[in-house]
């Protein structure tokens, strides 16, 4: 326990707060650790109200880890939609696989950091939010709170000493919206903060931070547009330079990052969605 945080004060006032703000979302309270793996990968650079439908729809279309690692990967891509990052969906399915083989989730950290594609923060929160671990999570909205708080530093070492033994997932949870509702990274609503008193935010952060080049000028984008065409059916280049209207280099650059990622595979001259036939039978391991 680091002693120089005010561990009893911060807790107080933080579980004040949330007897009456805890938002509706359908994750919330979930034990299956195949739900909260789901719910965490698709939460991942992308703000909740966008993924309770595909949450859902995920869900509805794979219900169990054993049906998703069932399916082929293409179908799984198809499945993820339009709500970004797909690589996601292609590690969700590797773990599905991982877990399946060694017949379960594990329990532990350590343990789950060794799936593919899982983090360290989606490590601890599988750990915490399906089996109670004593841990604390750090993501971008915990963190924020902490460090506007506390200052920069170690912030997992402050949030495993702020999170209170027996109720690891309701504190999380509950730093996770602390931050997104009232400790938000622009126009905080900080008249409404309930640890507003210890927080040391001086108003400036970020200020000099430099504006994101347009959306459609980034390889994220010309990838989006090759993944949705390719949802439809295979295609060769030329046939993808027609149906996504990119510049014949932007697409070269895109294929390439696509097929390093096992997003999509080449038959001969055609593309197609996810990985190849070779790549689905190398050991999970190795596709961390």
């Amino acid at each position: 326990m680091n002693d120089s945080l005010p561990v009893s004060s911060f807790r107080r006032a933080v579980w004040r707060w949330t007897r009456t703000r805890e938002r509706p979302l359908p994750w919330r309270g979930e034990r299956d650790p195949y739900r909260i793996c789901v719910s965490e990968v698709m939460l991942q650079q992308t703000q909740a109200s966008r993924v309770v439908q595909p949450y859902l729809d995920f869900l509805a279309r794979f219900p169990s880890v054993s049906e998703l690692a069932a399916a082929e990967p293409a179908d799984v891509l198809r499945a993820w939609g339009s709500l970004g990052y797909p690589r996601r969906a292609l590690n969700l399915w590797r773990t599905a696989c991982a877990v399946v083989e060694r017949g379960g989730f594990p329990r532990s950290v350590d343990e789950l950091v060794t799936l593919p594609g899982i983090g360290p923060y989606t490590a601890r929160a599988i750990a915490t939010f399906a089996f109670d671990a004593h841990v604390g999570i750090v993501e971008a909205n915990v963190r924020r709170v902490y460090e506007r708080c506390f200052g920069s530093g170690d912030m997992q070492s402050v949030a495993d000493a702020m999170t209170p033994r027996g109720s690891s997932a309701r504190w999380n949870q509950a730093m996770i919206d602390l931050g997104a509702e009232v400790c938000r990274p622009r126009d905080p609503r900080c008249e409404s903060c309930p640890v507003r008193s210890m927080c040391s935010w001086d108003g400036v952060l970020g200020a000099s931070k430099k504006p994101a080049p347009p959306f459609e000028t980034t390889l994220r984008f010309a990838r989006g547009r090759i993944v949705d065409a390719l949802r439809e059916r295979e295609a060769t280049r030329a046939q993808l330079l027609r149906r996504t209207n990119l510049p014949q280099m932007r697409i070269e650059d895109a294929l390439d990052a696509l097929l390093e990622d096992g997003l999509i595979h080449r038959a001969g001259a055609r593309y197609a969605l996810g990985p190849s036939a070779r790549e689905r039978s190398r050991p999970t391991s190795l596709t961390k």
